[in-house]
């Protein structure tokens, strides 16, 4: 009789045991199905931060060209200002000299009417 009431108990007990194993598989289950969404989610999320990235990558590459080309013509700028600085000097030496030139000729103008 003792065996039989220990079958039964053992019966009752194992079915405890499968029901727990069963209940706890369930909400792993679940619980691994929350997982799977949310990575969907965020390899979702990381393939749109990538497209921004690879659009953000083609605007700077077209930001450093024009960067290069300004940088070439502020060269040519400064290479065309230097050449016109050094022509005006000369230049302002010959319009002062004509100035005196055209100052003395005019004193010497008045002097020859008086």
């Amino acid at each position: 009789m003792k065996f039989s009431k220990l079958m039964s108990r053992g019966s009752a007990l194992s079915k405890m045991l499968s029901s727990f194993i069963i209940e706890n598989l369930e909400r792993t289950n679940t619980k691994i199905s929350e997982v799977d969404v949310k990575m969907a989610q965020k390899f979702m999320d990381i393939a749109k931060v990538k497209a921004a990235c690879n659009e953000n990558k083609t605007s700077m590459e077209g930001l450093q060209t024009k960067i290069n080309e300004l940088e070439a013509k502020s060269v040519q700028a400064d290479e065309s200002l230097s050449e016109i600085k050094t022509q005006l000097e000369p230049t302002l030496m010959n319009v002062t000299l004509c100035n005196r030139k055209l100052k003395d000729q005019g004193n010497t103008i008045k002097e020859m009417q008086k």
